[in-house]
């Protein structure tokens, strides 16, 4: 497993769009501000994930969400948010076309 890297500054993507291997803590405005702008596809997904997050964080049971996926590398219309939301037991949610 990767380093565990405080947000400063997101870094740089590799030549397939990958963000570097590591582990990158981020307010969820700052993987907005990063990763649901540009296309009409990442806004929404961004809009998607932002609900996700406030239901998750609404049951008072969350202690970590993890964001991956195509929405946090360089491709321009990202299919599907994935997440885990860390509450003691093992979640798994794939989430697919925002426009659905």
């Amino acid at each position: 497993m990767g380093e565990t890297i405080p947000m400063k500054k997101w870094p740089e993507f590799d030549d397939n769009g990958d963000l570097p291997v590591g582990i990158y803590q981020a307010t969820l405005a700052e993987v907005l501000q990063h990763f649901g702008t540009g296309s009409l596809q990442r806004r929404l997904v961004g809009q998607r994930l932002e609900r996700i997050y406030k239901l998750a964080k609404s049951t008072g049971q969350v202690a970590r969400f993890i964001v991956f996926g195509s929405f946090v590398t360089a491709k321009p219309d990202p299919g599907e948010v994935n997440n885990h939301d860390d509450d003691s037991r093992t979640t798994y949610r794939r989430y697919g076309d925002a426009t659905a």
